[in-house]
């Protein structure tokens, strides 16, 4: 029954957007992703900063970093590792700054710098 909406719904030219609730016309929908893509706003590439990350146990502590970290402005992405001591981030560095990191890190209770 479900096949039938979806082909009724796309003759009467009205296409289904999964999870926004938003409908768009078979014509957008159509779109080719490059044309899309074209006129979507192009982001500059993030700057990755390595850190060493003393203190972490276990992978709550894991956890507790990468939030910590992508809730400051101008972090695009945080991965910890508790085995390895360290922490990866993305940064726009024209939000935030190395030094930044370690103090948030450090404010938690760990030690932190950055590895050469």
């Amino acid at each position: 029954m479900q096949g039938r909406t979806v082909l009724i719904a796309l003759a009467l030219g009205v296409g289904l957007t999964a999870c926004s609730g938003q409908k768009e016309s078979a014509q957008e929908a159509a779109e080719p992703a490059g044309e899309a893509a074209a006129t979507a706003e192009v982001q500059p590439a993030g700057k990755v900063v390595e850190l060493a990350v003393d203190g972490m146990t276990c992978t709550g502590c894991e956890s507790a970093v990468e939030t910590t970290l992508t809730k400051l402005d101008g972090v695009q992405k945080a991965e910890a590792s508790y085995e390895a001591k360290s922490a990866t981030v993305v940064i726009d560095s024209t939000k935030i700054d190395e030094s930044a990191l370690i103090q948030a890190l450090e404010s938690m209770g760990y030690t932190a710098r950055k590895k050469s």
